[in-house]
Parts: structure tokens; C-alpha cells; sequence
């Protein structure tokens, strides 16, 4: 009988483990397309500014 109830533990530990990991990616992806289109606004007003 315990064995039987640790199981079930030990699996929503490895899926909370694998959400965590999830989210983390997100926000990861969210962070470099953020400073992505930072870079390129600042790019574009750079090139904006030499031109004139």
C-alpha cells in the first residue's frame, strides 16, 4: 500500500519539474523576442538618424 502511494507522488513531482521547465522556456523565448525587437527599434532609428 505504500509503495502504491509514493508512485503517484513522485509523478506529479516530474510534471510540476516539467511545467517549471515549461515556463521557464517561455519566459525565456519572451525575453530574447523582447530584446530582439528592442535591438531592431534601435537599429531602425539609428539607420533613421544617419540618413538624415
Amino acid at each position: 500500500m505504500q509503495r502504491y502511494n509514493k508512485a503517484p507522488k513522485a509523478q506529479n513531482k516530474t510534471l510540476f519539474f516539467l511545467f517549471k521547465i515549461d515556463c521557464y522556456c517561455i519566459l525565456v523565448k519572451a525575453s530574447v523576442a523582447f530584446v530582439l525587437l528592442f535591438y531592431q527599434k534601435t537599429a531602425l532609428e539609428n539607420l533613421q538618424n544617419r540618413k538624415n
